[in-house]
């Protein structure tokens, strides 16, 4: 499917054609995203859920860009989750708690980037955290891995 973002049959991870100015990665099953300082987003791998936004579905064997006006990435499992340049949160793919895969990027309500202490990460799941829409805490702890939303630790 790509996800090591080059073309053809590769065994090993490698240097990926194409890509510089990269800022931060973010890896879900299958797929791999790569935010750029231009803020372009880019994507490459399975897009069986529909994570990379893009108006066809298909999968995408080598890097493409598939958002701008991009501020940060996050990824879980099988969807994409980004903070835009405006301040706004959006996902896309097979999200927690939605019935159907989102096909398009979707805002996600009532969420807004007004605190710069917010970031995005992949980070542990609490035991007894569940629910959908990124999760907000700050001392992740026990088993799986999510896109979620932390506080960056105070400075003393």
């Amino acid at each position: 499917h790509g996800q090591l973002g080059r073309d053809g049959a590769v065994d090993r991870p490698g240097p990926i054609p194409g890509l510089t100015g990269i800022l931060k990665l973010a890896a879900g099953g299958r797929f791999g995203l790569a935010l750029d300082r231009d803020g372009r987003l880019w994507g490459w791998g399975s897009n069986t859920f529909g994570q990379f936004a893009t108006p066809d579905g298909r999968d995408l064997p080598a890097p493409e860009v598939v958002a701008t006006a991009i501020a940060d990435v996050g990824a879980g499992p099988t969807y994409a989750l980004v903070r835009r340049t405006d301040g706004t949160f959006a996902w896309c793919g097979q999200v927690p708690g939605a019935e159907a895969p989102l096909a398009a990027w979707t805002v996600i309500p009532g969420l807004a980037y007004g605190d710069p202490s917010l970031v995005l990460e992949v980070t542990s799941i609490p035991p007894g955290v569940s629910g959908p829409g990124p999760m907000l805490y700050e001392n992740p702890g026990g088993a799986g891995l999510m896109s979620s939303l932390r506080r960056k630790a105070a400075r003393p």
